[in-house]
């Protein structure tokens, strides 16, 4: 399932001809932010240093890097406190997800999130065969909104652990998007399309983009998540008349 965001932002390129690499994490949104950049040339020697190439599978270099940079911002203590503990947690998320898919034969596993709440998390391989080991597993698909897949163990299990991050970044989508709506949509909605003016389908048109971003499909066909609210709204006001 696709995520609407990821508390964790990463930017990684690979080509024949081109190449940059940086990682870069953000746990909370707006605290800390590690940032690490290597050249053509050093990254080239850190991949041979490793035994591997600028060929080797782009999910395989992602998770490397990221390990790395985890390991890094675990054990240095340049890096606050917190930001050190919450490398630790998306460590031992990771390793627990990979101990998880060892003892189910890289089957579909069930992973912790908080207290109550699990999320499945089914392990996808490109070609015929299903996957036998971690390097064969190209994308972890989720069936969660705010974890979504991810082809990085790490940005994972990241997600995980920023579970409530994402939570409470979502909930504050939700509201402003129905503020939106409430103000500058609900008034001529139910017009005519013909109707409309340009501003309206210009404000329509944010609003279709924006209900997408939060809530992973466009108001179309009933689908309209805002006018639901607002009629939810008014069906609970009718009843305490």
């Amino acid at each position: 399932m696709e995520k609407k965001g990821s508390a964790v932002l990463q930017y990684i390129e690979l080509s024949k001809g081109y190449i940059e690499t940086s990682v870069i994490f953000v746990p909370t949104y707006d605290q800390y932010r590690m940032l690490t950049e290597l050249s053509r040339s050093q990254f080239e020697q850190y991949l041979t240093d490793k035994g591997l190439s600028l060929y080797t599978d782009p999910a395989v270099l992602k998770n490397m890097l990221f390990e790395n940079a985890l390991q890094e911002v675990k054990k240095d203590p340049c890096y606050p406190e917190s930001l050190q503990t919450w490398a630790r947690k998306v460590l031992d998320k990771a390793e627990k997800i990979k101990a998880a898919l060892e003892k189910n034969g890289y089957e579909d596993i069930s992973v912790s999130v908080k207290e109550d709440y699990r999320i499945k998390i089914s392990p996808m391989a490109n070609g015929i065969e299903p996957p036998k080991k971690l390097e064969d597993v190209d994308y972890f698909l989720t069936h969660d909104y705010l974890v979504g897949g991810n082809s990085c163990l790490y940005l994972l299990a990241a997600d995980i652990v920023n579970y409530d991050t994402l939570q409470k970044e979502q909930d504050r989508s939700e509201e402003d998007l129905q503020a939106f709506y409430e103000e500058k949509i609900s008034t001529f909605i139910h017009d005519p399309a013909e109707t409309w003016t340009t501003e309206q389908r210009d404000a329509y048109d944010y609003f279709s983009d924006y209900h997408k971003d939060v809530y992973g499909h466009r108001p179309y066909n009933g689908n309209n998540e805002c006018q639901k609210k607002m009629n939810k709204k008014v069906q609970e006001e009718e009843k305490e008349m």
